[in-house]
């Protein structure tokens, strides 16, 4: 039986390098979010994919995704942030 080993470096360097550089992009935007709700501090994370403009935050119990406008991507999270924690999901 004959398996075809796989071909390494098919793709050329400008694939290989663009995807490299957006993979570091996406990486960097991932940041803490901290707020104080009546005197609880909540943490959560979120992300900013700005490819589609979508702030996303995720928690230990919960995660919510919406459209950038009017606000910050960290602003946009603090609320979002806020929300989850009303709803006990932070």
């Amino acid at each position: 039986m004959h398996f075809a080993s796989p071909v390494h470096g098919s793709q050329s360097g400008d694939q290989t390098s663009s995807r490299r550089r957006l993979s570091e992009r996406r990486a960097k935007m991932v940041e803490r979010v901290l707020i104080c709700v009546d005197t609880r501090l909540v943490i959560g994370q979120y992300f900013f994919d700005d490819a589609d403009g979508l702030v996303t935050v995720r928690t230990e119990h919960g995660s919510k995704t919406n459209q950038i406008g009017k606000y910050s991507p960290k602003l946009l999270a603090e609320l979002m942030l806020r929300e989850l924690a009303e709803e006990g999901k932070a």
